[in-house]
């Protein structure tokens, strides 16, 4: 499980340490952040089903919440599977 949140990145999840896995929005891009962790959390459930390596999971989640942001409302901006920002998640 996920220990600890940081700003640069997701902590340690299973005793293993994960940083830098943030994305970083710039604040001109940032339009509202209702829903975000809920669109990561649907993020890591996807690639968890979809067998991501933890690594590949983080980033992915991090740039679901990060397209989220970049729309207002909660459900706006969120990412369809097709989508070129996780294109290469996809692959």
């Amino acid at each position: 499980s996920a220990t600890n949140l940081r700003a640069d990145g997701i902590g340690t999840i299973c005793g293993k340490l994960y940083i830098g896995t943030a994305e970083n929005i710039p604040p001109s891009e940032l339009i509202d952040t209702t829903g975000a962790g809920d669109a990561f959390a649907g993020a890591v459930l996807y690639a968890i089903c979809a067998n991501f390596a933890t690594e590949k999971m983080l980033c992915f989640a991090a740039n679901v919440a990060a397209a989220k942001c970049r729309a207002l409302g909660a459900r706006s901006g969120l990412p369809r599977y097709n989508d070129q920002r996780i294109a290469s998640f996809m692959q």
